[in-house]
């Protein structure tokens, strides 16, 4: 509802046909970052990596096949017993392994945050509370120190420069998220956190990463959008109605200097003739 349009909302959360959420890759190798820095003993319990010289896994068509190859029969066999010794995992390859001990190894090290992460339970557990409105509300906090007053969020992302991460927390609602945790870390703890912020990394090496805090500015935004997310779906629910972008006029752009006369541009010279 912050991010999109009240459609967009509607078609994932209350559509009653929507396709049931399917990850992207992007958020399986954040969520193996995650569970490797916060839940590091629920790890193997999540995780089955597939050996890189398993055999490639047989395609439907070759399953059904009258006459199957005897290198198909020997593959359907590895693969049935391997998905059988590890039923309900999530299936990663070894690369996506290596990457995400790379990072968190990158994040141990740093001399600010490794203190904070081995300050961390071994598995973290979510919370539940009813906020000042009788919402239901859960959250499941990657970072939280109680003594130090900290509440810190992973983040995977493209560049983790705080300029370049800050343009993406907005885009995506970062703020709005981390007002709605630190709500229910006042709950959870009977104290509001004094510091919040994010840890963003890189995937691709040399994974780059920073701490960035959120400053006060960014937080009474984040609450500001939470509340006005909260009034627009409660305003759709009630009139069973969930717009688009809906009518607009369309202005040149900011950074469009209309006004002068070398920007014009001259139809003759872009040689469309034929086209």
């Amino acid at each position: 509802m912050v991010t999109g349009t009240a459609l967009d909302y509607w078609a994932k959360h209350v559509d009653p046909e929507r396709e049931v959420f399917q990850p992207t890759d992007a958020m399986r190798q954040g969520s193996l970052v995650d569970c490797l820095l916060t839940e590091p003993t629920e790890f193997h319990k999540r995780y089955a990596v597939l050996p890189a010289d398993a055999p490639k896994k047989p395609t439907s068509s070759q399953r059904n096949a009258a006459k199957p190859s005897e290198a198909t029969v020997l593959a359907i066999a590895w693969w049935d017993q391997w998905l059988l010794s590890n039923d309900g995992k999530e299936v990663v390859n070894e690369e996506w392994i290596e990457t995400a001990h790379a990072i968190a190894g990158r994040l141990r090290a740093d001399p600010v945050i490794g203190p904070l992460l081995a300050s961390l339970p071994t598995k973290q557990k979510p919370h539940f509370w009813t906020d000042a409105e009788g919402r239901q509300c859960r959250y499941k906090p990657d970072l939280e120190v109680p003594g130090q007053k900290i509440l810190l969020d992973l983040k995977k992302t493209i560049s983790a420069h705080p300029l370049m991460f800050r343009n993406q927390a907005w885009k995506l609602g970062y703020d709005v998220q981390l007002a709605h945790y630190s709500l229910g870390y006042a709950d959870r703890h009977g104290f509001a956190p004094e510091q919040t912020g994010f840890i963003a990394y890189e995937w691709k090496k040399p994974y780059n990463y920073s701490l960035v805090w959120a400053d006060e500015e960014f937080m009474d935004e984040g609450f500001r959008r939470r509340d006005e997310a909260f009034d627009r779906i409660a305003e759709c629910e009630a009139r069973n109605e969930w717009p688009s972008y809906g009518e607009a006029w369309i202005v040149p752009p900011a950074w469009a200097d209309v006004s002068s006369a070398d920007d014009d541009t001259n139809l003759d010279d872009l040689g469309l003739e034929g086209l």
